[in-house]
């Protein structure tokens, strides 16, 4: 799993890069904070990358790509975020996750903690 701030997945070489991490990894969840692409383009970096999966949050600041190893359930995206239930065939376990791309300024962040709070408390790993 990688959760990679891109900073524009259209910069010279920058997919490429992925593919490869992703290939020498053997990545099953890849995560691309600022993409500045849009997001009629995300079945397209799906297909590039191998993945079987995709979604982006509302405002396209987060792109989750996942493959076929991995059931991964989307339980909240929004703004700032996407929480995830993940459980991937090698483990016995579902686990949550969580990627985040936080606003700069603290009271826009409120929202964000209340959600990150109450997934805490829900008695996953």
């Amino acid at each position: 799993m990688i959760c990679w701030n891109a900073r524009s997945i259209k910069t010279f070489g920058a997919l490429e890069r992925l593919i490869n991490f992703k290939k020498f990894h053997n990545l099953s969840i890849i995560a691309v904070l600022e993409p500045f692409a849009n997001v009629s383009l995300l079945d397209s970096y799906r297909m590039q990358l191998m993945m079987n999966s995709a979604h982006s949050n509302p405002n396209n600041k987060i792109w989750l790509f996942w493959s076929k190893e991995v059931t991964c359930s989307i339980l909240e995206s929004d703004q700032q975020q996407i929480t995830c239930e993940i459980m991937h065939e090698e483990c016995s376990e579902k686990f949550l996750i969580t990627f985040v791309y936080a606003k700069c300024k603290d009271y826009l962040r409120r929202p964000l903690w209340e959600s990150l709070l109450k997934w805490s408390n829900n008695g996953y790993p």
